[in-house]
């Protein structure tokens, strides 16, 4: 969910490298599947942004999540400062919302 807020510049040739490694196929419905959800997200950027601006959509954090938050905003931080790299950034973000990666 973060993807968007990375600057493009040392992103876009991590996924040209992994678009790249993909099998012509794969790629295409890849392509079409985020594409897809991507469209569906946008639909309700606007309808979001009017319920925050009057106050009728709120966020609420259970503790585990305000953890996990504060963690991720630490690894941002170290992002912007130029302390880890992008795939740094990317595996220790994966460690936290999905366990797929093990951050180092």
């Amino acid at each position: 969910m973060a993807l968007p807020l990375l600057p493009a510049k040392p992103i876009q040739p991590a996924f040209n490298n992994l678009r790249d490694s993909l099998p012509d196929e794969v790629n295409e419905h890849v392509t079409a599947l985020v594409t897809y959800v991507m469209y569906r997200e946008a639909q309700y950027v606007t309808l979001q942004a009017v319920l925050v601006s009057e106050y009728c959509l709120h966020r609420h954090q259970k503790k585990a999540h305000k953890q996990t938050q504060g963690l991720l905003s630490k690894y941002w931080a170290s992002y912007a400062a130029g302390e880890i790299t992008t795939v740094q950034l990317l595996r220790n973000v994966a460690t936290y919302t999905r366990g797929v990666c093990r951050a180092d």
